[in-house]
C-alpha cells in the first residue's frame, strides 16, 4: 500500500485522528501535548499516529493535506473543519 493510501485510509476510518510527535501518554512536543489534552478534555475518542516512529508518514502528510508544514496551524484548522463538514454530509 502506498503511503498516501495509508494516510487516506487512516483519516477515513477515524472520526478524529491526531498526527503527533509521540503518544497522548508521552507526547514529544508542546503542540502534541496540548492538542491531545484538548481532545481528551472534550471526551472524544481519537486515534493517533506517532510521526516520529513513522518517518514516511511524517514526510508525506504535508503533501496529502496540501500543507506547507505539518504544523501550518491556520491551514490545518481550516482543513480539519473542512473534513468535519464532509463527514457530517456523508
Amino acid at each position: 500500500m502506498e503511503i498516501l493510501d495509508t494516510i487516506k485510509k487512516q483519516i477515513e476510518e477515524n472520526d478524529v485522528i491526531l498526527y503527533m510527535k509521540g503518544s497522548p501518554n508521552a507526547p514529544q512536543c508542546g503542540f502534541s501535548s496540548r492538542t491531545s489534552q484538548a481532545i481528551m478534555a472534550c471526551g472524544k475518542r481519537f486515534a493517533y499516529v506517532d510521526i516520529l516512529s513513522n518517518p514516511e508518514i511524517r514526510q508525506s502528510l504535508p503533501g496529502y493535506a496540501n500543507l506547507s508544514t505539518v504544523v501550518d496551524q491556520g491551514r490545518a484548522d481550516r482543513w480539519v473543519r473542512y473534513r468535519h463538514r464532509d463527514a457530517r454530509a456523508g
